[in-house]
This record gives C-alpha cells, sequence and structure tokens, in this order.
C-alpha cells in the first residue's frame, strides 16, 4: 500500500506519484461515528489509537482457533451505505475442550442470528468484539462453521489518519463502492480475527449483490453471474491463503479489458469513457509480471486485476488478486508504473508472504518500494537505482523521523507504523543489503525468503536465516543497526603511512562519530591512499572504532570513503592531534595478579591502540574518559615475568605516538 506521508521522498525522487490524502469525497452515511457505548466497549477491548482518545497500543483477542476460511454474502445500498451481510467462518480448534471464540467486530449492528454448525447459540457483542459460544466443546483439530447475518451502516474507521482510503466502506454518486481493509478495518465489516497472524488457508468466497447495470469484481475468479430482479449476483472465489485486510470487493461501472501473462489472466476494470487510456496505462503489466516472476519466483494466484477506483488521493492497494488504483493514474500526466509495481510486487511481498505482526510492515511497504527500484532496473536497464538514490540519500540525511524510529516499530502508533520509514528507509536499506552481498546471492536470497515462506507468515528473524543461508554469513550485526537502530553512521576516517616487512601500507581508522548509540556494520568503499575509483576497495567495518592496513604501491594522499555506491552515511576526514601523557601515578604491577593503572594527559579520545615493552602483559581493559585527558587500563601480568620497568606507547589512528619510559614497574609484591 502506498501511503501519503511518503510524499517528499516520491517526489523528490520522481518514482511514485502521490498527492495529499486530504478528501473532496463525499462520504455517505456509511461512515458515522460509533455511538458513545460502543467506544467506551471498543476502548476497553481493543485498546486502539483512534480520533476517540484511544491509547496507541494494540490488544490482540485471546485466540484458540484457527481460521480456515471466509465466506461474505453482502447485498449494500449504494445511496446510504447500509448493507445486510451473512458471514460464514470455517475455523479449527488449537485446543481441547474449546467452549467459546471471540471475533473482531466493531460496530453498532443488527445481528439477527448467530449459528454453530447450523444450531442456533448463545452469543454477546459489545460493540467491538462478538463472543459466541459454540454450544459444545470442540478438542483440537476439530472444525466448527460459525454464521453470522447481521446489518446495518459500517463505522468510521478508527485511526483518525484522514483521508478516505482510511475509510472502510467508500461509496460514491450511488454508482461506485469499494471496500478498504488495511491495517485492522476488516472487523469494521464483518466478524473476523482481523490479525493478519491467522491468514484463512483455504481463502474466501465473497457473493455481492450490485445493480444490473454494475460490476462487482473481489478477490479470486468469478464463478457466476445471475440476475435477480433489478439486480446481478457475483460470486467470486478465492482458494489460496488470505489475511483479513486484503479481503475485499468493488463495485462500478466498468468494462473490462482483457489481457494475459502466461497462463495467469489479467484483467484491467475500466470505466466506459477511458478504456483505451486505461489499456495504454496499465499495458507494461505482464512485463512487470515477467520481472518479478524471474527475480522471485511463480506469480502466487490464480488471476490478477487492476481496478479503478474514484477517490481525490493517489495511491493504490494491493488486496488479494485485485489491486485498487486512483482513476487518476489513467487521467494525470505522471507515469504511474512505479505504483503499479509497488502494488503487483505485493502478492509476493504481503499477500503471498505475510507479515506475522503489523509493526513488521516494513517485510511489506519496504520489500514492495524497493521493488519500484528493480522494475525500473529491469525496464531502464543497469545504473536505473543508483542514480536515484542519490537524491533519496540527502532527504534521509536530513530527515528528522529517520534518526529516531526504528524500521520495526515498537509500538502500534499507526501515525510511525505508516510512515515513509517502514517505506522508503526501508527500501534504502535493501538496496544497501544488496549491495553487501553483491547481485547474485541477494536475489537468490529473496528467492529462498519466498521459496521457505510462500503463503505463510513471516517476521524479521526469517529473512535474515534466508539471507544468511544463501550468503553463508552472518548478518546480524547489519540487521540490528539498520533494522532495529535509528539514524544512519556518521564515519570519521584518517589514515597515515607505514612500512611493515618492507611493504608500504596505509594504516586506516574508520570511526562511527555519531551521538545515536546505534552502531553500524557494513562493507564500505574505501580509496586507501586517495587515488580515486580505480583504487577503490570494499572493507567491512564493524564497531565503533575499525582500523585495518592496505598494501599501496607508492605513498599518495589521505584514506576517503567513496561516495559510489550511495550508502546512507556521511563520512569526512579527520587529522587527529596527537597524544600527550603528562603523567602517570605510581602503580606497582604485581606479578600473578590484575592491577588498575591510569594515565592522565590530553587527546586520548581517539588513542587506539596502547603498547607495553613487556609484551606478554595482558590489557584485560581499555577505556577513556569523555573529557580525553585520563585513559584506565586493567593489565594482568603473568606468574613467570621477572620484575623490572615497563615502557608505555600510546598511537592514535594518525599513527601519532607518544612513549613514556618507565612508565610502570613489575614487582613480586607490594
Amino acid at each position: 500500500m502506498k501511503n501519503v506521508r511518503f510524499l517528499s521522498i516520491v517526489v523528490l525522487s520522481g518514482l511514485i506519484a502521490l498527492f495529499s490524502a486530504s478528501s473532496q469525497f463525499l462520504y455517505a452515511e456509511c461512515q458515522e461515528d460509533l455511538n458513545p457505548e460502543t467506544q467506551i466497549e471498543l476502548k476497553k477491548d481493543l485498546g486502539l489509537r483512534s480520533q476517540y482518545g484511544l491509547p496507541a497500543n494494540h490488544k490482540v483477542l485471546k485466540h484458540q482457533f484457527d481460521v480456515r476460511k471466509y465466506t461474505l454474502n453482502v447485498t449494500p445500498d449504494l445511496d446510504t451505505g447500509f448493507i445486510d451481510a451473512i458471514v460464514t467462518i470455517k475455523s479449527k480448534s488449537t485446543k481441547n475442550g474449546l467452549k467459546k471464540v471471540r471475533f473482531n467486530f466493531v460496530g453498532d449492528w443488527e445481528i439477527k442470528k448467530v449459528t454453530v454448525d447450523g444450531a442456533d447459540i448463545n452469543w454477546k457483542h459489545n460493540g467491538a468484539v462478538l463472543t459466541a459460544k459454540l454450544g459444545k466443546r470442540v478438542d483440537n483439530e476439530g472444525e466448527f462453521v460459525i454464521e453470522v447475518r447481521y446489518s446495518g451502516i459500517p463505522a468510521r474507521d478508527p485511526y483518525g489518519l484522514g483521508g478516505e482510503r482510511y475509510q472502510t466502506f467508500n461509496i460514491k454518486d450511488g454508482v461506485h463502492a469499494f471496500t478498504f481493509f488495511q491495517p485492522f478495518s476488516a472487523r469494521y465489516f464483518f466478524p473476523c480475527f482481523d490479525e493478519p497472524s491467522d491468514k484463512a488457508e483455504e481463502g474466501c468466497e465473497l457473493t455481492i449483490t450490485a445493480p444490473e447495470d454494475l460490476t462487482a469484481v473481489s478477490n479470486g475468479l468469478l464463478e457466476s453471474v445471475k440476475n435477480e430482479g433489478d439486480n446481478r449476483v457475483f460470486h467470486y472465489r478465492h482458494q489460496y491463503p488470505i489475511a483479513t485486510y486484503l479481503i475485499a470487493f468493488v463495485i462500478g461501472p466498468y468494462e473490462i479489458i482483457n489481457d494475459q501473462f502466461r497462463k495467469i489472466p489479467i484483467e484491467y476494470y475500466a470505466y466506459p469513457e477511458l478504456v483505451e487510456d486505461t489499456r495504454e496505462r496499465f499495458a507494461r503489466t505482464p512485463d512487470m509480471l515477467n520481472c518479478f516472476t524471474e527475480l522471485f519466483g511463480e506469480y502466487p494466484f490464480e488471476k490478477y486485476s487492476l481496478v479503478i477506483v474514484p477517490v481525490s488521493s493517489l495511491y493504490g492497494m494491493e488486496h488479494q488478486t485485485m489491486t485498487i488504483i486512483n482513476d487518476k493514474a489513467i487521467t494525470h500526466t505522471s507515469n504511474f508504473d512505479t505504483v503499479l509495481a509497488h502494488e503487483l510486487s505485493h502478492h509476493w511481498w504481503g499477500d503471498s508472504v505475510t507479515i506475522e505482526d503489523y509493526r513488521e510492515i516494513w517485510l511489506n511497504e519496504g520489500f514492495a518500494t524497493y521493488c519500484q527500484f528493480l522494475w525500473g532496473e529491469y525496464y531502464f536497464g543497469q545504473g536505473y537505482t543508483d542514480s536515484r538514490m542519490v537524491g533519496w540519500r540527502e532527504l534521509f540525511l536530513e530527515d528528522e523521523l529517520s534518526q529516531t524510529l526504528p524500521i520495526v516499530v515498537p509500538d502500534y502508533d499507526m501515525e510511525n507504523m505508516f510512515s515513509h520509514i517502514p517505506y522508503g528507509k526501508a527500501a534504502y536499506v535493501l538496496y544497501m543489503l544488496h549491495k553487501e552481498l553483491g547481485n547474485k546471492k541477494f536475489i537468490n536470497g529473496l528467492k529462498e525468503y519466498y521459496r521457505r515462506h510462500a503463503y505463510g507468515n513471516v517476521t524479521t528473524s526469517d529473512f535474515v536465516d534466508a539471507m544468511e543461508w544463501v550468503s553463508g554469513r552472518e548478518l546480524d550485526a547489519f540487521f540490528q543497526g539498520w533494522i532495529y537502530g535509528t539514524g544512519h553512521p556518521v564515519y570519521e576516517i584518517s589514515s597515515y603511512y607505514t612500512k611493515l616487512d618492507g611493504q608500504l601500507k596505509s594504516v586506516v581508522t574508520v570511526h562511527q562519530a555519531q551521538a545515536n548509540p546505534t552502531t553500524f556494520a557494513m562493507t564500505l568503499p574505501i580509496d586507501p591512499d586517495g587515488d580515486g575509483p580505480a583504487g577503490i576497495m570494499r572493507q567491512y567495518v564493524e564497531g565503533r572504532w575499525c582500523q585495518f592496513e592496505v598494501d599501496v604501491s607508492a605513498q599518495g594522499g589521505a584514506a576517503t570513503i567513496s561516495d559510489s555506491p550511495p550508502l546512507l552515511l556521511t563520512s569526512k576526514q579527520v587529522d587527529y592531534p596527537e597524544p600527550v601523557i603528562t603523567s602517570v601515578p605510581k602503580s606497582d604491577l604485581v606479578v600473578g595478579k590484575t592491577s588498575k593503572v591510569k594515565i592522565k594527559g590530553a587527546n586520548f579520545t581517539p588513542v587506539t591502540r596502547v603498547r607495553l615493552s613487556k609484551k606478554n602483559i595482558g590489557i584485560d581493559s581499555f577505556s577513556v574518559s569523555k573529557s580525553g585527558n585520563k585513559i584506565r587500563l586493567k593489565l594482568s601480568v603473568p606468574a613467570d615475568m621477572k620484575p623490572g620497568p615497563v615502557d608505555l606507547t600510546l598511537t592514535n589512528p594518525d599513527g601519532d605516538s607518544v612513549k613514556k619510559p618507565k612508565a610502570l614497574r613489575v614487582t613480586k609484591s607490594k
């Protein structure tokens, strides 16, 4: 799904045509607020942040069953938004002796009847949760079918983010209607367990009654169309696992344009006056399917539809097998290929491979955003992504939210969950992982990740495991900094030349100087002697301080971090001042024991090496005060060491040293 908070990034990059979500949409009565009693129950049972002043924590219902299939029969009134509906939920118990189940179901509904396996049961609805007593005990793996008959007007979406994209049920002019359930709004339309972690493994069926001159489209394949008086009844069946937020239907005055990719039918639902424009705008869809099939694996479902809808904010939504796209994608002058590529790629990343928890939404949105670049590389050629990341980098380096918010969001705060961090910054991190591993390992890692988890649920650790398995590398440090940490690295780089065993070397030190406590691990393009692009090497850098030696043929300039590829970092060359030792308070080092030593002086902050003339003395710990004028050491002396004086040498990253002869003394005892 595209998010409007991503606007500044996509305008800068020229990749995504999104505009403000401020709505000129004429909301129907279906957007009425919940009554006060229901608001109280919603606060108590769900704990959702919303326009009702609810807290940010999100409460997941106790869940002792596994939904197998949702079947929804709905007759909407396109003038008022009122719906008559029947939902059938096929489930399986995950415990012995299951007696009751709870479903998310928000609103002031008239519930007419609830049955289990055809028998009437006792039930309770508090405006937020429907509790159904099964009338029998169901043991582990036992199946049961609950049917709920109800009617009413779907309430306003709870999150209060603005714009019609977050309305559960959108209707306009009596001829257009569509649902939008991401992230937790299916519960505002039908009873369900409204979490992505429980996908309905057997899919869903939707039967939609629409006026005879309109067309309804939904998930899966059209099984039948029947005439009933002045209406037509459309029956769709989808037989693949599906999360509640991906179930949807659309009604409108459409003409269908048929296309195909291999054996996959493709449908474009166009307004009659925009048929040729729609055909032209969507013409590259088969090419996109070919691109992503080559990169990730076979398209996972039985069809693909693109349906235009009339809303004021420009976005798309990847309902499973059926992407809805704002009709301005057809009439606007901008190229919307990146929007189309984003939503199509979600059918791998989000629809087939589905997040376990919405706090890890980056596994959907970061992937789909990066897929826009993968499509660009496929269609426009090599170098497309690198050239566009230059502008993205400047934006994220200056972005305050990027400095404080991790990509895996720590709670269910909806505003941050759908910010540009799990979209754009996450895509940037995938770009850097691509550079880190190389094209072959990165793409093979995506294929392996998809192979392992198609039609299932995932967390970040599942992605890390697949990438580590394919690359043969441990990537925990990379992901810890970039996905769970905040901000970006600020590198200081310094260097000096020395000769060791006849070989001239550039000794390079890289220091992560960002105030942020996050440290980053990544491979940097290092120019060790300022020789330019021909001499650039790849060096893995981890931790606050990293020092390494590079063989060079001649003494040149100072080392630098190259600007190509455009990684998300800043860097500068530094020349550290020489360290100064003013005193070493008398500290006898006792044979066979560990002693503490304090060194006083100046310019100690960049000191990276301590040397003692008696090489067998162990340096157990080494710390520098914040002011940089004290060093504390813990030194352990072997039991067989002879007493005598010890010279102390401190060296900074530039190779500048200060030596204090006989600074310490080894003794047999104090």
